[in-house]
């Protein structure tokens, strides 16, 4: 692990022992909660980024995204103590809670297609080995991993382009267009798993 990849895992540690230590506090400042909130946000969007959805493993997939969606759920924990002060800070909250949902519904996707790769991987072992039982069974549980993948990424999309630019912090409008490019590219890994599986079954 270089120093700078090992600086950010320290950090998003400190940050939660923060959270946690203080988590009866959040309501006390609004505006400092919401700072919280962005804060561990953006580094959610940064652990998503170091994921390599084409070679990773599988299961090196779920495991961070557990991770992003442990955060998350702090995040949407945190706004969603927050006792609302103003008109403005209101609407701020309320975009951030529908970004940190489309957060979530991606993370779902993304687990959805892990599933999709190590069952399909599970179906090419067991053609290999002539044992089509096994064969059957998997590319039953890789197309219903393949249509769970393409309706939470839908819903990742349609809460994504609710949130209100506006209604964010400059970063946070940031990251709001790096999960919707995250979004497309992870339709685009879909679409090719689906040709690639209709390919084998033809």
């Amino acid at each position: 692990m270089n120093i700078k990849k090992y600086g950010a895992v320290l950090a998003c540690m400190l940050i939660l022992v923060a959270l946690t230590t203080f988590s009866g506090c959040f309501s006390t400042d609004g505006d400092e909660s919401i700072k919280t909130a962005s804060t561990l946000m953006i580094s959610v969007k940064e652990s998503l980024s170091d994921i390599d959805w084409n070679n990773d493993h599988p299961g090196s997939i779920k495991a961070k995204l557990t991770g992003c969606q442990t955060n998350m759920n702090l995040v949407m924990d945190i706004l969603n103590s927050i006792e609302i002060s103003d008109e403005e800070q209101m609407q701020r909250v309320y975009a951030m809670k529908v970004m940190g949902q489309g957060y979530l519904d991606f993370i779902s996707a993304g687990m959805d297609i892990a599933d999709v790769i190590e069952h399909y991987n599970n179906a090419k072992i067991a053609a290999n080995i002539y044992d089509f039982d096994t064969w059957d069974h998997e590319i039953v549980l890789t197309n219903s991993a393949i249509d769970s993948a393409c309706n939470m990424l839908y819903i990742a999309g349609y809460r994504l382009d609710q949130v209100d630019p506006d209604k964010i912090s400059i970063e946070m409008r940031g990251a709001l267009s790096d999960m919707r490019a995250k979004t497309s590219y992870l339709d685009l890994i879909v679409d090719r798993l689906n040709t690639e599986l209709k390919k084998a079954i033809a």
